[in-house]
């Protein structure tokens, strides 16, 4: 029981994402880069459509009132369609692309102890929110639902402070309407069978730190034109940050090292600083077109995560692209970013009148 788990979690949390991000990937980053950029940049692209899928598949089964069971077999046909796609695109249509991979060997000595220093910070840090206790009065709400969903096959239709059948979303069950992540949690644990608090409190923490330091990475690539050395002081520095800004509960190191697998903390600590990133490559690459999609993409994974994703993701996308259209003078860049919103706008809809 638990190797079949084990095995169908390395799948679904490990490979999956990575197939589900490589042509995406190729198509906004033809340029040379190390295999450890390829790998988090697919990771992260392929578990944000991972993210987008179940978010456009999730919200219209909750307002129907539909099973649990079919968000999961939905999504699952789709995430199967997708990769079914992406192997007939990549035969027929790019033959002739590829994503060139450099592997350096050769490091100085300082190269390799910044990068040891780097992991090893990151490494305890995913490993103590693996192995250690954190609880959140939030839990109450978000874990709550996941086991309805696990247990009960329906999706905010119980009233997670008393267990009774309500038969429709109250109180603060409406705030998860068009944000039902905690459902994502569920999926996991159903196509896993591992318990929704397992999923949450030790399985995905790992997962999601080191998503948000893998943020910090691409970031710093792009800032310091790929110096290995400055890229692990830049992520190292963060991550020891990260530690020693825990003076308020509010903080986003708060958020990312101890509450991480709520909705609220994955966008602060993963998602903001991705959508900036994107951002940056828009502003830097000519291959303009396929970012716009992944932005996109990333705004739906917001609105997946939590209200405050649906609007700051609009935000940050809005601001950021104004600027870019400004420092550029072109107005064309404005339009196309404020249809990657889109999402925001409709979600957001749904928002306000639940």
């Amino acid at each position: 029981m638990w190797l079949t788990s084990i095995i169908l979690g390395i799948l679904l949390l490990g490979i999956l994402p990575i197939m589900l991000g490589d042509r995406i990937w190729k198509e906004i980053y033809r340029e040379q880069n190390d295999t450890l950029s390829q790998i988090i940049g697919r990771y992260l692209v392929g578990t944000i459509v991972m993210w987008a899928i179940f978010q456009i598949i999730a919200v219209p089964l909750i307002l129907v009132k539909a099973s649990f069971s079919m968000a999961v077999i939905l999504w699952e046909i789709s995430i199967f369609s997708t990769l079914l796609l992406q192997s007939v695109w990549k035969v027929k249509k790019h033959r002739h692309m590829y994503s060139h991979i450099c592997i350096k060997t050769h490091r100085s000595k300082t190269e390799k102890l910044l990068f040891v220093l780097m992991c090893a910070v990151i490494i305890c840090q995913c490993v103590a929110c693996v192995i250690g206790t954190q609880y959140d009065e939030d839990d109450a709400r978000f874990v709550v639902n996941a086991l309805e969903a696990f247990d009960h096959d329906s999706m905010l239709l119980i009233n997670p402070a008393t267990g009774e059948y309500v038969g429709t979303w109250v109180g603060e069950l409406a705030k998860d309407v068009p944000s039902p992540w905690t459902f994502y949690i569920a999926l996991i644990a159903k196509i896993l069978n591992v318990h929704p608090t397992i999923i949450a409190h030790t399985i995905l923490p790992g997962i999601l730190v080191a998503m948000a330091y893998g943020c910090y990475w691409l970031m710093a690539e792009r800032i310091f034109k790929k110096n290995f050395s400055y890229c692990c002081m830049f992520v190292l520095i963060i991550a020891v940050i990260n530690m020693h800004f825990t003076n308020s509960e509010q903080t986003q190191a708060v958020f990312l090292l101890t509450r991480i697998w709520q909705g609220k903390a994955v966008v602060a600590g993963v998602m903001l600083p991705f959508l900036c990133y994107l951002m940056m490559l828009l502003y830097q690459l000519k291959t303009k077109k396929y970012i716009y999609y992944l932005v996109f993409l990333t705004d739906i994974a917001c609105c997946l995560l939590s209200g405050m994703g649906i609007f700051l993701s609009a935000i940050v996308i809005g601001s950021l692209g104004l600027y870019i259209a400004i420092i550029q003078k072109k107005l064309d860049v404005l339009l196309k970013v404020a249809l990657s919103c889109i999402p925001t706008i409709l979600y957001g809809i749904v928002y306000i009148i639940f």
